[in-house]
């Protein structure tokens, strides 16, 4: 355990050899297909009408502050510990073009998730709103 005065006390971990070994045998197989992204959301989205639509507009404002805390993340913390790492590893500022892209990545998707909520809340109020004229 490493301590530290502005945060929890941290957990350092190291890598056995044999985990090494079989870490570079991962890294050298070639990635060929596409992963298939599953997601309990789409799912209970693709279903929404079958539920109330106030509490599927709620539930996706819920994520939706929960993805804007998870960008912030990345624009924050992600760096900070990008950061110290690159202090602390051998050759980091190599290592952190690879880190800074991985970042990267989280941080655009991110924002794809939160604009995507955005429209999909938009579209599912303008529904409500039908449906509200409609039963007057």
């Amino acid at each position: 355990m490493k301590a530290q005065d502005d945060r929890p006390d941290k957990r350092i971990y190291y890598i056995t050899e044999n985990g090494q070994d079989a870490l570079d045998k991962w890294l050298k197989q070639p990635q060929t297909d596409i992963e298939q992204v599953k997601s309990k959301a789409m799912l209970r989205l693709f279903f929404g009408g079958m539920n109330d639509l106030e509490a599927v507009l709620t539930e996706l404002k819920y994520k939706k502050a929960l993805h804007e805390q998870k960008l912030a993340d990345y624009r924050t913390v992600s760096v900070e510990v990008i950061d110290e790492a690159e202090q602390r590893t051998p050759n980091g500022s190599y290592h952190r073009v690879f880190w800074d892209a991985t970042r990267d990545f989280g941080e655009q998707y991110e924002m794809m998730v939160v604009q995507w909520l955005e429209d999909t809340i938009r579209q599912l109020t303008q529904l409500q709103e039908k449906e509200t004229q409609t039963h007057e």
